[in-house]
C-alpha cells in the first residue's frame, strides 16, 4: 500500500548544538540534520522517535536537579 504521508522536517528554527552535537531545538544529532533530506520516510520516522527519547531524557535530567536539596 502506498502512503501519501510525508514526514515533516522537525526543525523549529532554534538551532543550538549541545556538547554531544544534538540540537536543543529539535533534538536531532548533527548527522541526522545533515542527512534528513536523503532519508527515507521510514528513516525519518525512526529519527523522530529517537528525538522524542532524547528530549524526554534531557527534561528528566533537568527536572531532577530541581528536587535535589
Amino acid at each position: 500500500m502506498i502512503s501519501n504521508f510525508k514526514v515533516n522536517n522537525p526543525c523549529v528554527s532554534n538551532c543550538c548544538l549541545d556538547e554531544q552535537d544534538t540540537c536543543l531545538g529539535c533534538f536531532r544529532t548533527l548527522d541526522e540534520i545533515l542527512g534528513w533530506h536523503s532519508m527515507s520516510d521510514e528513516q525519518k520516522t525512526g529519527t523522530l522517535k529517537r528525538c522524542q527519547v532524547r528530549q524526554q531524557q534531557k527534561y528528566d535530567k533537568t527536572n531532577l536537579h530541581q528536587f535535589k536539596k
